[in-house]
């Protein structure tokens, strides 16, 4: 954009989409405060896709219950279809990291669900498909993006409304946490940042409620990887040194997630000791 393209704009003229949706919201983050499209622009009316930011409604407790919200319709990467996310940085993207690590995995079981108790088989079935997407991950990138979406959807459905005990609950989690990471990197291959880092945000949230270090370390390195391609070399650093890092010998893809990125993004960088 020209420097001189937002006189235009003072003087009434309203560009094209989805520009004048975007300026509202980095106004708003700028301002500390929300803003509404008429307050910005005097002419015309907001479309119908939306703007946010990548953390927009994760400030939710460390709990179950924080999970369950985050899960919850509207809030679900999958489920937000009718909004563009906006990559955020600074203490919006590395805080997570650090508050995974001082609030303890909650507790995660149910006496009754909705939809009954979840079943071994089914639980297996959960763990496949997460297996077999990882793969199509790496075969073809990006192109099955809404596929894996759509299974996310259906695994996080049923972390919030059926029956589990503990172990069960956990294996729920992390298979719900390896959907929204490979979800993350294809969005990322396609170079759609900010719905890269919601839903590395989200994954991180339920790799933490399985209790799975690695599983964190997993996502806080393609996080690290995904500021350090954006040349946000404070933000790559912080996540990369912080205590849930896989040291230099672990990927920082999950041990089942052969993630390979486009010609145009470099290799993930050594990840810190831990």
């Amino acid at each position: 954009m020209h420097d001189k393209t937002p006189y235009k704009w003072l003087r009434g003229q309203v560009p094209h989409a989805p520009v004048p949706e975007a300026t509202v919201q980095l106004l708003s983050q700028a301002l500390g405060t929300d803003l509404s499209y008429e307050q910005v622009w005097t002419r015309g009316k907001a479309r119908s896709l939306s703007w946010t930011s990548a953390d927009h409604g994760l400030d939710v407790a460390w709990d179950t219950r924080g999970l369950l919200d985050l899960l919850a319709e509207g809030q679900a990467p999958s489920m937000l279809s009718r909004r563009n996310f906006i990559a955020v940085s600074g203490a919006a993207l590395t805080s997570p990291a650090w508050q995974a690590i001082e609030h303890p995995a909650p507790h995660l079981s149910t006496r009754t669900g909705g939809t009954g108790p979840v079943s071994e088989p089914v639980l297996q079935l959960c763990e496949e498909i997460v297996t077999r997407v990882q793969q199509l991950d790496d075969q073809q990138g990006g192109a099955a993006y809404l596929f894996v979406s759509d299974q996310f959807t259906a695994v996080s459905h049923m972390f919030r409304h059926a029956g589990y005990d503990q172990p069960s609950g956990r294996r729920l989690a992390a298979c719900t946490a390896q959907l929204a990471q490979t979800a993350g990197f294809m969005a990322y291959d396609r170079q759609d940042d900010g719905d890269a880092q919601r839903w590395y945000l989200t994954g991180l949230r339920a790799a933490h409620a399985a209790a799975d270090p690695a599983l964190a370390a997993s996502i806080m390195g393609l996080m690290s990887n995904q500021a350090a391609d954006l040349g946000r070399t404070d933000d790559a650093l912080q996540l990369a040194g912080s205590p849930t890092s896989p040291p230099p010998a672990v990927s920082p893809c999950s041990s089942n997630c052969a993630a390979t990125s486009l010609p145009a993004r470099p290799a993930p960088p050594p990840s810190a000791a831990w």
